[in-house]
């Protein structure tokens, strides 16, 4: 799995800030990314930086206002909240 990981994450960085430039960074698009990022970050055991991504995520999301519908927020709250579970879980097989 994790060399799944590690060839997405240099396509999401790279794919990042092209997103955040064209469609704003509290889109559903760059919202989706983090959340990927914060996904193979975890999965390659960079658990901090995971957690980071996961909370820059949030914010985004929280900052989105119209941007997004009540549902398409609650969707992506769950989504973060999946990705932050499987996190918890590596780090503890990694203790």
């Amino acid at each position: 799995m994790e060399a799944k990981y590690s060839e997405a994450e240099p396509l999401l960085k790279s794919v990042l800030p092209k997103l955040e430039e064209n469609l704003g960074k509290e889109s559903q698009q760059v919202i989706g990314c983090l959340r990927e990022l914060a996904e193979c970050a975890g999965g390659l055991g960079r658990l901090e930086e995971a957690r980071k991504l996961i909370a820059e995520g949030m914010v985004r999301l929280s900052d989105a206002g119209a941007m997004l519908s009540e549902k398409e927020r609650e969707g992506y709250l769950v989504l973060f909240k999946e990705v932050e579970m499987r996190v918890s879980g590596w780090e503890l097989a990694v203790r």
